[in-house]
């Protein structure tokens, strides 16, 4: 009976990174755009489901007992998987998608220029966020990297990472401390507990990047101001975003929302209106900037045909929202 872990070797030598499983096939596996097989073996339904049965826990098996369909995560040799698993009356239908790490690195984002020039320029506090470990760990590193490029810093990542492209740089120390010396030029600090300590360092005159496990980047913001100082918290920010990784129609791609400290912003978090969100992205700074929402995020996403629509509006966190923008450009 063939394994998963025998199934993701042979995904990993295709290149793929969606499997599809159904009872009495032969497996499936997607590159780009394109479905090939990816073994000659059909599966059989007793084996698919020994198969799904062995990465389930007990409350997950249940449910496929009483023919309900499972959805969830799973772990393997360090790489997280999202499967669903659907039974039928003909049997079982398997779908895994992963995203090998190496998809997914410093050079994954394509930030505006401005930040990397404000990250050297101008300290102060960069809010990132993400629940994705491997996309927050990825764009830390795409960040410190445009500030190693272009100046020579004393970086201070307090959690231990093994970053090789940074060590290797000439142009940058990397320390590991439990605290933060004086001398040092930049912070990276992680977890909504250190809000105080990012804006004490941001007040010093340090370039802070506080790497938050978040999605919704107002709520983020409105939970920041909640537990300190909106005020030093409007004057401290120079720019916040949330990102993820999504599925595309050829690869992994990148989606992310992104404010700069405009007027505006300030306004909004100095004095909690979250009403002004809209106006946020509306304003002619905001095109200054390359600002965005998570959702005009998704629209370029499908105008450049990387998502189809159904990813678009499965990844939106307001989909009626998302619906009027692609209505305004006329899609």
């Amino acid at each position: 009976m063939m394994t998963f872990q025998s199934l993701l070797e042979k995904a990993k030598d295709f290149g793929g990174y969606e499997i599809l499983l159904t009872s009495d096939s032969q497996p499936r596996i997607r590159r780009g755009k394109e479905w090939s097989h990816l073994v000659e073996e059909k599966m059989r339904t007793s084996d698919l489901r020994k198969l799904c049965l062995s990465i389930l826990n007990s409350e997950q098996k249940e449910q496929l007992s009483q023919s309900r369909a499972v959805k969830a995560f799973w772990h393997l040799q360090g790489q997280k998987f999202y499967f669903e698993i659907f039974p039928s009356d003909e049997g079982l239908t398997a779908h895994f998608r992963f995203r090998p790490s190496e998809w997914v690195h410093s050079q994954f984002w394509n930030f505006p220029k401005w930040i990397g020039e404000s990250l050297v320029r101008a300290p102060g506090l960069f809010m990132v966020a993400s629940p994705d470990s491997l996309a927050l760990d990825s764009a830390i590193e795409s960040l410190l990297m445009q500030i190693s490029q272009n100046s020579k810093k004393w970086i201070v990542w307090q959690r231990a990472q093994n970053l090789s492209q940074l060590q290797s740089t000439d142009q940058s120390v990397i320390s590991y401390l439990s605290s933060v010396p004086e001398a040092c030029d930049v912070v990276v600090l992680e977890d909504f507990s250190q809000i105080s300590l990012a804006l004490d360092l941001a007040e010093q005159g340090k370039t802070v990047i506080w790497a938050l496990k978040a999605l919704d980047l107002r709520a983020t913001l409105s939970r920041c101001g909640e537990m300190a100082s909106s005020a030093r918290l409007a004057n401290h920010l120079k720019m916040a975003m949330s990102l993820k990784v999504i599925l595309g129609l050829e690869s992994w791609v990148p989606a992310y929302d992104l404010v700069a400290n405009t007027p505006t912003v300030q306004e909004m978090i100095e004095q909690k209106n979250w009403s002004l969100w809209a106006k946020v992205f509306d304003s002619g700074a905001s095109k200054d900037f390359g600002m965005r929402s998570f959702n005009q995020s998704l629209l370029q996403l499908i105008l450049k045909r990387k998502i189809d629509f159904k990813s678009g509006f499965t990844e939106s966190p307001a989909p009626q929202d998302l619906d009027q923008l692609m209505k305004k450009v006329g899609v």
